[in-house]
């Protein structure tokens, strides 16, 4: 905000030197030329009074190109701390995002012990299932050759 206020005084400094200037080149004109014999006197014998008002436009041009500059200048770092914080914010989701993937992966990997410890159970399970049938076919089988 501070750019904005600085640069506007001196753009609105400039252009009353301008105005200054102006003002004072036409009342050179009117005065100079008015009078026939001041005018052609100040024109053989002083012509930079003639020339006064150009040095004011010099120095009104020179503060409105001042101002113009530090309202961009105060404009980019405006930019530039919103690209920064832009940058950090992507950052951080980067990482979170690269966080999340890495538990995601941890996650898959738990998950498919899991399933592979389930599977080896249930096979654990029907074998033993498989056993005990295997044994009680030996029992009916010993029962029926005592019959």
């Amino acid at each position: 905000m501070g750019g904005y206020v600085v640069g506007g005084l001196c753009i609105l400094a400039g252009i009353s030197l301008w105005g200054v200037a102006i003002f004072a080149f036409v009342s050179w004109v009117i005065f100079c030329f008015g009078t026939v014999v001041i005018g052609l006197l100040l024109l053989f014998f002083a012509p930079h009074l003639l020339l006064f008002p150009l040095a004011l436009n010099v120095f009104g041009t020179g503060l409105i190109k001042l101002g113009v500059k530090i309202i961009d200048d105060h404009q980019l770092e405006t930019r530039m701390s919103r690209l920064t914080a832009e940058a950090d914010q992507a950052k951080k989701l980067r990482e979170s995002e690269h966080h999340l993937r890495s538990e995601l992966e941890r996650l898959e990997r738990e998950l498919s012990l899991l399933e592979l410890e389930e599977r080896n159970s249930k096979k654990n399970s029907l074998d033993k299932e498989t056993e005990e049938l295997k044994v009680r076919l030996k029992k009916t089988e010993e029962i029926l050759k005592s019959y």
